[in-house]
C-alpha cells in the first residue's frame, strides 16, 4: 500500500549494543542509556566491575545481564587499541548469545547472521580488515569463553574433552569471528552522544545493529528519515501522533516508557506502493558530494 508522510513505517529496538571507548564508564552496556530509567546513576557490572548498567544487575530495559563472555573480555581488552576493544565487545556480545541457547538468543544471533554481506563458504565478501582482527582477537574470545564457562561450573571440571568442545562451540571460528565482524561493519548505527556544551562536537557513544531497519540502502535523496530514543527524542510532542499505542500521562504528558535503543523510520515524503525504503546515511544537511 502507499505510505502517508509522517507515517511511521518501521518501529523496532536493537538486536546487539556496544559502547564505545571512550563512553563504557558512562552509558550502559546493554542499551546505551546515560542513567538509569528514573535519572539515577549507571550501576558498575558486579561481576566484571568495569561495565555499567541501567538497571542494578541488569538493563533496566531489557532485563539483561552485562554477558559473562563480556564480562571476562572487558578485562582482557586492556592494552587494546580502541577499535578492536570495540570489535572484541561485539564478539563477546554473540558468544553469550551462543552459550545463552535460548529461542531468545538464538532468534538475536539468527538476525545478526542473516545481515549482509552474504558470506560464502571461502570468505567471500569478507574484508581483510575483518579477517585480520578476527585472527588478532579469536585467541581473547577463546579465553574470555573459557574463563566464563569455568566460572559457571558448581565441581570441578570432570570431562576436559566436553568442556573444550563446549569452549569451540560459543567462541565460534576465526571464520565466524570474521563474518561477524564483516556483518557489524556493514550495517551498525552509530549512536551519538548529545553536544558537547562548550564545543559543540558530537561524539559516537556506541553502535547498535537492527534486524531490519540495518538492512535499509542509503540513498542521497531518501524517503526516510531515522530517529532513536537515545537522547529521549521518541519521548518529545512531536511523535505524539505515532505514539496512539503508548501511556499517557497525567496531564496529556508522555511518561518515559520507550527503551532508549528503540528506533523509528518516519516517511519524508509519501512513498507509493512497491517502493524501496531508503535513508541517508549521514546527515542530510551535509553537502551532496560528502553524502555520496
Amino acid at each position: 500500500r502507499d505510505i502517508a508522510a509522517g507515517e511511521c513505517v518501521l518501529r523496532e529496538r536493537a538486536i546487539v549494543c556496544g559502547t564505545s571507548v571512550a563512553f563504557r564508564d558512562s552509558a550502559c552496556a546493554r542499551c546505551l542509556a546515560f542513567t538509569a530509567p528514573d535519572g539515577a546513576p549507571l550501576f558498575t557490572c558486579a561481576t566484571c566491575g568495569l561495565a555499567k548498567l541501567c538497571g542494578g544487575d541488569t538493563c533496566a530495559w531489557s532485563g539483561m545481564p552485562h554477558g559473562k563472555v563480556a564480562c571476562h573480555a572487558e578485562g582482557l581488552a586492556k592494552g587494546l587499541p580502541p577499535p578492536d576493544v570495540e570489535r572484541l565487545r561485539f564478539l563477546a556480545a554473540c558468544a553469550d548469545l551462543r552459550g545463552e541457547n535460548s529461542e531468545a538468543s538464538v532468534a538475536r544471533l539468527n538476525a545478526v547472521e542473516a545481515l549482509c554481506p552474504a558470506v560464502g563458504p571461502n570468505g567471500e565478501n569478507v574484508g581483510g580488515r575483518e579477517l585480520d582482527a578476527a585472527r588478532r582477537l579469536h585467541p581473547l574470545l577463546e579465553t574470555a569463553v573459557a574463563r566464563a564457562l569455568a566460572g559457571s561450573q558448581i565441581a570441578p571440571i570432570a570431562d576436559a574433552d566436553a568442556f573444550d568442545a563446549t569452549r569451540r562451540a560459543v567462541a565460534g571460528s576465526v571464520f565466524d569471528a570474521a563474518r561477524l565482524l564483516a556483518k557489524e561493519t556493514k550495517n551498525a548505527f552509530g549512536a551519538m552522544a548529545p553536544r558537547d556544551v562548550q564545543s559543540g562536537d558530537r561524539r559516537v557513544r556506541g553502535g547498535a545493529l537492527y534486524d531490519l531497519a540495518s538492512r535499509v540502502n542509503h540513498d542521497c535523496f531518501p524517503n526516510v528519515a531515522r530517529f532513536d530514543n537515545f537522547d529521549g527524542a521518541l519521548e518529545k510532542d512531536a511523535f505524539v501522533l505515532n505514539r496512539a499505542d503508548e501511556n499517557v500521562g497525567v496531564g496529556g504528558g508522555l511518561r518515559k516508557s520507550l527503551a532508549p535503543d528503540e528506533l523509528r523510520l518516519i516517511a519524508l515524503d509519501r512513498i507509493p506502493a512497491g517502493a524501496e525504503v531508503t535513508m541517508s546515511y549521514l546527515p542530510v544537511t551535509e553537502p551532496l558530494p560528502r553524502r555520496r
